[in-house]
């Protein structure tokens, strides 16, 4: 049976997790380095592969950014639909990033445990990108997900499904304690927790991708990519959370989940 690391972890471990992770991530603050044309990629594929498809969009439609740090990835969509965005962030220099970007907006800052300081029943929405395999305690964090949901309400998550390295050496470009997390780990958490699996779609094709990081003249084209992307990410291969050789290699990276709490 599989066992995703960090999902048991005590208080302690917990902490000592959450402090490496905060010291790196403070680094990118106020901007990611190199990475700001290349975020047009990250909008483009949430939109094409959940967003256009499951969300509308209201003034009073409430959505949480689930680990929004300073809010790249809502900045588009709410700068067209001025939604009610709240956000949830550990680090304090990101939460401040956060609150010049969207002063209308509401940012709490997140707990040790993963409890979501909001009501139970309150969000109409909850973005999730990249965050969960960056966080311990990941079943803990759907069930709050679960809560904090409305019935009906849609939780859109986007997670690598594949361990990100292998051997000893970690790769400069990943945090410390990050993993990614196979798809059927997810689906037996949704069922447990009663949520409808509305949508489970790969992407982020491993070859294209890494090709694309480095060849910033294709950044410019995020709609192209994402085509691209998107056929490749068809293509029928074993997915293994584990690159065991090169033919793993030629695989999608990632699964967007898109997910509805069930009604009782």
């Amino acid at each position: 049976m599989f066992k995703l690391l960090g999902n048991d972890f005590n208080e302690e471990e917990i902490k000592k997790w959450y402090k490496e992770e905060e010291e790196y991530h403070n680094q990118f603050t106020g901007g990611r380095n190199d990475a700001d044309e290349y975020w047009s990629i990250y909008e483009e594929f949430n939109r094409r592969y959940a967003i256009n498809e499951y969300v509308k969009f209201g003034k009073e439609t409430r959505i949480l950014s689930f680990g929004c740090a300073e809010g790249s990835d809502t900045a588009k969509l709410y700068k067209e639909h001025r939604f009610r965005l709240y956000g949830l962030e550990p680090s304090e220099q990101l939460i401040s990033a956060f609150k010049k970007g969207f002063p209308e907006s509401e940012i709490v800052k997140a707990n040790t445990v993963g409890k979501i300081d909001y009501p139970s029943d309150f969000f109409d929405y909850i973005f999730c990108f990249g965050v969960l395999h960056h966080i311990p305690n990941v079943s803990f964090v759907l069930k709050e997900f679960h809560r904090v949901l409305r019935e009906d309400g849609i939780a859109i998550i986007r997670e690598p499904i594949c361990w990100m390295y292998s051997g000893d050496v970690r790769p400069k470009d990943l945090s410390p304690n990050e993993r990614g997390i196979p798809v059927e780990f997810f689906i037996e958490e949704f069922a447990n927790l009663n949520f409808d699996v509305l949508r489970i779609k790969y992407s982020y094709y491993k070859p294209l991708m890494h090709f694309v990081r480095k060849s910033p003249y294709l950044w410019k084209f995020p709609a192209l990519i994402y085509r691209m992307d998107n056929i490749l990410s068809m293509i029928p291969n074993r997915k293994n959370y584990f690159s065991r050789n090169l033919i793993d290699k030629f695989n999608a990276g990632c699964a967007y989940y898109v997910i509805k709490k069930r009604k009782i």
